[in-house]
């Protein structure tokens, strides 16, 4: 049931027309040596937009490394996928979608340099000799920042390069050390999380820098519930906890249908003064959590189809401080649906499409199915 005077219903909007999408095809071309120029494979690979990846592992003998992992992530899938080199160190990777990808290499301590901004186009075969070699010891220690004492069971991970694709981790002992070996690259970026503090990180480390000391602080928390006009708890409602920073992130969920798996949100420039912190999902009975969250001045919002955005008045959190109580009441909204196309009038997918609305700071994101078309709920305003 709606609250009376409640903005409800079903907005229509027409067609938008991208041109240009009839022009010539521009072809990329890319190889790390000669050896390595691609080749097309087969016109059913080509037509499918798939990609051949093969090559071979060897150890600073020369010798084949059964079992290495090779990693692969970028434009065609996402988060990287792997698999495993044979008992003569070859490996070969089938169907790969046409993309820019990061190709990495490891098995234990050995490791390889990174292949970066790897090119594949459709029905291309690529092959690669790899040699590993034995990566650099990452030595460190969390403790607590105000108390300096040791924090047991943090754990560390190390992302390397742009993508991260290849991650070590590692988890602190009783006096908080902690090593990570097999690290490739001259400066690593590290996250530290630890249960009841906040996670630290990209921290910038390099090979010599000595011993890593991380300093833990004491998470914050909020707690409270999401209810409508008359009071009635509202259940699986996005609760998300904003604070000052440079940007305004979109609340964004799913896919960004470029490619696949989970997107982080995503930065609308000049739009506002707030950034996205953390989120949770409202209860059956309305409540929610917000946890490891740093000292500061905070926005709650909460989302949900059907109902206009709601946000809190700012809340002031100290270290480890917890505030309860907090109530967000929200209203119902429209619906706002609409399609894109080309000039020719078939849909468009995976476009971006952005909402902005005059009485709601949060600009809202979704992309296009299949039909071109889109549709946004909880619209207010």
């Amino acid at each position: 049931m709606r609250a009376a005077g409640a903005i409800t219903g079903l907005i229509v909007l027409g067609s938008f027309v991208i041109p240009g999408t009839y022009g010539p095809k521009q072809h990329l071309f890319s190889s790390q040596d000669t050896r390595d120029l691609p080749t097309t494979g087969s016109a059913e690979e080509l037509d499918q937009g798939l990609a051949t990846l093969t090559g071979r592992v060897y150890d600073e003998r020369g010798k084949p490394v059964e079992g290495a992992i090779v990693s692969l992530g970028g434009s065609g899938f996402w988060p990287a996928r792997s698999v495993q080199s044979q008992a003569d160190g070859r490996f070969q990777w089938d169907e790969i979608p046409a993309g820019i990808y990061e190709l990495r290499v490891s098995k234990g301590q050995l490791v390889a340099p990174p292949v970066e901004g790897l090119i594949l186009d459709a029905g291309a075969r690529r092959a690669f000799g790899v040699k590993l070699s034995r990566g650099w010891i990452l030595v460190g220690q969390a403790v607590d920042a105000r108390s300096g004492a040791p924090v047991r069971g943090a754990e560390v991970t190390v992302a390397t390069g742009p993508l991260g694709i290849l991650s070590r981790r590692a988890e602190s002992d009783d006096e908080g050390r902690f090593v990570l070996d097999g690290i490739v690259g001259n400066t690593q970026s590290l996250y530290v999380e630890a249960d009841g503090y906040v996670l630290e990180g990209p921290l910038s480390h390099s090979i010599d820098s000595g011993v890593l000391v991380v300093q833990l602080e004491r998470a914050a928390r909020i707690e409270g519930r999401v209810v409508d006009a008359r009071g009635r708890p509202i259940a699986e409602a996005t609760v998300r906890a904003f604070s000052e920073g440079a940007g305004l992130a979109t609340p964004t969920s799913g896919s960004l249908g470029v490619t696949a798996g989970p997107v982080p949100p995503i930065t609308a420039s000049g739009s506002g003064s707030l950034m996205f912190i953390e989120e949770a999902t409202s209860g059956r009975d309305g409540t929610f959590a917000l946890g490891g969250l740093r000292s500061g001045t905070y926005a709650v919002v909460a989302t949900r189809d059907d109902f206009g955005p709601a946000s809190s008045e700012p809340i002031r959190l100290g270290v480890g401080a917890t505030r309860t109580g907090m109530k967000i009441v929200m209203e119902p909204g429209a619906e706002l649906a609409g399609r894109v196309v080309d000039e020719r009038g078939r849909g468009l997918e995976a476009i971006p499409v952005e909402l902005r609305g005059s009485d709601q700071g949060l600009p809202r994101m979704t992309v296009t199915a299949p039909d071109g078309s889109f549709s946004f709920g909880g619209v207010r305003g």
